[in-house]
């Protein structure tokens, strides 16, 4: 019998209608939308200069766009493009954030998870691995998953950044 602690809330990073709101657009990574018909028209609305290529993919809730550029993380306006919050980091930003009711999780190189508020950027909580942060967070059922390169995947309680597990 293997027992865990329970988390506090149920939040969980999956996509409302809309929204885009981790990599893979769902929990299983499918990267696929189920109900678009036809093929997608866009013309370019505006462009945002992020500093050095990164390898992180933008995600999208509630008309927001949430980014991470070299040494920072940006919240923009999905409409206008103007910044509603900027963190700078210590490093670049390789993976994507992941939103989960009114936090945004964050890798970093830097060895931390972050969760942010999503309305400001303030930081609520960190938490440290040994090593860099490898893998875009995931959220589910009240539990942040993510991966470090020190060899271990982590499980942490979304609400305070306690660890519920980690596996090697």
């Amino acid at each position: 019998v293997i027992l865990f602690k329970r988390p506090i809330t149920s939040l969980s990073s999956a996509p409302l209608p809309g929204q885009w709101s981790m990599v893979g657009w769902d929990s299983q990574l499918s990267r696929y939308l189920p109900r678009v018909t036809g093929y997608p028209v866009g013309r370019v609305l505006w462009t945002k200069d992020l500093g050095e290529p990164t390898r992180s993919a933008p995600t999208v809730a509630d008309g927001v766009i949430y980014v991470g550029a070299h040494f920072k993380v940006l919240a923009l306006d999905a409409e206008t493009g103007n910044t509603v919050w900027e963190l700078e980091t210590n490093g670049p930003l390789h993976y994507s954030a992941a939103v989960a009711g009114t936090n945004l999780f964050v890798g970093m190189l830097d060895h931390r998870l972050l969760a942010l508020d999503r309305k400001t950027g303030n930081i609520i909580w960190e938490f440290r691995s040994q090593g860099p942060i490898t893998t875009s967070p995931l959220v589910a059922n009240g539990i942040v998953y993510f991966g470090s390169s020190d060899q271990f995947i982590y499980a942490l309680d979304v609400s305070n950044g306690n660890v519920i597990w980690k596996e090697e």
